[in-house]
């Protein structure tokens, strides 16, 4: 009975541990700031940049929109937003991109800005984002 107890307790450490002694190391690059974020070292391309943004973007509307009162009115400006948002990314990715697509985006969340109820640092982060659209249209035209 003890032999096979110390047998199977190593065999579960060994299965518990052991593809995390030989797993391959994670990327080591050196991280760059990107803003107020922080990707792997070399800037990414265009198409990944992009998408990096958008989500940023989607990322920055959810948190504000969580942060609102329960009962805010202006909700569905939000919904507007990110509904442009899904329709300017579908279009990235199937490489039919126009820079007035961006600014209808732009438009949407200039709208959601003007809602009173944000919070300073909400406002703060959709004002960066909106920032960076402008200039994701600025180079991309």
């Amino acid at each position: 009975m003890k032999p096979f107890f110390v047998s199977s307790v190593l065999v579960s450490t060994a299965l518990c541990f052991g593809p995390s002694l030989v797993a391959a190391p994670q990327d080591a690059r050196t991280p760059y700031d990107y803003g107020d974020r922080t990707y792997a070292q070399g800037a990414p391309s265009g198409f990944r940049s992009a998408r990096m943004l958008f989500a940023s973007v989607r990322s920055d509307l959810d948190r504000a929109e969580n942060n609102l009162p329960e009962y805010s009115g202006n909700r569905y400006q939000f919904d507007r937003v990110r509904g442009e948002l899904s329709e300017l990314q579908r279009q990235w990715d199937e490489s039919a991109y126009e820079p007035r697509q961006v600014d209808t985006v732009m438009r949407a969340l200039d709208r959601a800005l003007d809602n009173g109820d944000l919070r300073i640092r909400d406002r703060d982060r959709l004002t960066n984002d909106l920032e960076q659209l402008r200039d994701f249209r600025d180079s991309h035209e």
